[in-house]
């Protein structure tokens, strides 16, 4: 395994900082593609030996499979130009034809250099403010989470939290629907290996790893192992617990995952976000009264939490009062700012309480954007439009196609209420299995 980095590696006029994802010839710098710069640093760690060409694509390309040679190719040969390197006679990088390529030139090691104390202090101030925005849970929070992150990292890129952090916004960017579920969950897994190579058995940047295991990768063992070991690490970070409860919920098993948000909701206690996520898994479990308490409380908390107004809204019409349900989506639908995750609610609540017209508008809307590719449109909430809407043949085909996505959102189709009119169908237990 590569060592921690806290250090530069020096090779002929280079010097490449791994941390900061910087080469410089000499004192000039080299404009490089960070993708470039991780292939380098891959190889330059293992310097001397042959590295495989299925290791070099995992590390470039986590989560996708069956990638042609000719992408790695490409990289290897603008590596080469960067360096002025000559294939037919290499300085730098030798091809095992086939098999991989090899780091040949004598490497040193200088100290990196240390972190200028006011940038670390900017740093952690940029990421306390991007936490809270990310706690928020709306669409521009989210985003302005991202972008704030970004910012601590051009500040100190040392800081591990900054990167971890990163990560977990990306996960909620997916969650979220703001990008499709590939680019925000690889993302994401690049951010939380980047913290570990600054920070080795980072619990923050585990449970990133996990939350990606878990939401794209769909290997629920591995995913909780990675949360286990950070729970023993960290046993009162939230987003653990979080983690666990999707975990129990994409595995069928609703009473476990209350059992694991309680356990994070006892850590605060009094914050909106944890009570609305309590009352969203004890509704899982079919619990609706202590999930209307624990949703009402949450909003009670911040009337202007988005999804607090959600989770009562779909709790409130499976106990059938569905006015109130409805005023509580169109509340989280413009708390919002009309998320696809909202207005997916809304259109299974409008059609549910009789709102047809209201429903199929939504659902227009969707189909619309999707067909000129003006926004992604998540199958997962155009499959629960039509749910609501009783067209099972579509839905079905929505489904599918969320599948086929990686939508984190199908881990809940085992035990979401919503899902009741489709449970005995056949289709409905393929499509279980599918994922």
């Amino acid at each position: 395994m590569p060592r921690p980095v806290t250090e530069e590696y020096r090779f002929g006029p280079f010097l490449l900082d791994p941390v900061r994802g910087r080469l410089r010839r000499e004192k000039s710098k080299v404009s490089a593609d960070m993708r470039l710069i991780r292939l380098l640093v891959a190889l330059v760690e293992r310097r001397g030996r042959m590295v495989s060409r299925e290791f070099l694509q995992r590390k470039l390309w986590p989560g996708h499979q069956n990638l042609r040679d000719g992408n790695l190719d490409v990289l290897v040969c603008h590596v080469r130009k960067l360096l002025r390197d000559n294939p037919r006679n290499p300085r730098f990088i030798r091809t095992h034809r086939t098999r991989g390529y090899q780091f040949v030139c004598p490497v040193g090691t200088i100290p990196a250099l240390a972190t200028d104390k006011i940038a670390r202090s900017r740093a952690i101030a940029a990421c306390e403010k991007a936490r809270h925005r990310w706690s928020l849970r709306t669409p521009a929070t989210i985003r302005e989470s991202i972008q704030l992150y970004k910012q601590a990292i051009k500040e100190d890129p040392t800081f591990a939290l900054a990167w971890s952090g990163r990560a977990d916004a990306w996960i909620m960017a997916g969650v979220h629907c703001l990008v499709p579920p590939a680019e925000a969950f690889l993302r994401a897994r690049s951010d939380a290996t980047d913290a570990l190579r600054i920070t080795p058995n980072l619990p923050e940047a585990i449970i990133s790893e996990a939350w990606v295991k878990l939401c794209f990768d769909r290997d629920i063992e591995g995913a909780r192992k990675e949360f286990e070991a950070a729970l023993r690490r960290k046993p009162e970070y939230p987003f653990t617990h979080n983690g666990l409860t999707l975990l129990h919920i994409a595995n069928g098993q609703p009473q476990r995952a209350a059992v694991s948000m309680q356990k994070a909701w006892t850590l605060r206690a009094s914050s909106p976000f944890l009570n609305a996520l309590l009352a969203d898994s004890l509704y899982h479990a079919r619990n609706y009264e202590r999930a209307a308490e624990r949703g009402r409380l949450a909003i009670e908390f911040d009337p202007d939490l988005a999804i607090g107004h959600a989770c009562v809204g779909r709790i409130l019409l499976q106990q059938g009062h569905f006015t109130e349900a409805v005023k509580h989506l169109e509340r989280a639908r413009d708390l919002s700012g009309g998320s696809h995750v909202m207005l997916g609610f809304l259109a299974y609540g409008y059609a549910l309480t009789g709102k047809m017209s209201e429903a199929r508008r939504i659902l227009k809307d969707f189909l619309k954007q999707r067909s000129t590719k003006t926004q992604y449109v998540p199958a997962f909430f155009v499959a629960l439009a039509y749910v609501g809407l009783g067209d099972r043949k579509r839905a079905f085909a929505e489904i599918r196609r969320a599948v086929e996505e990686r939508s984190h959102w199908v881990l809940f189709l085992k035990t979401d209420p919503m899902f009741d009119p489709l449970r005995q169908d056949r289709r409905f237990l393929s499509v279980v299995k599918m994922i």
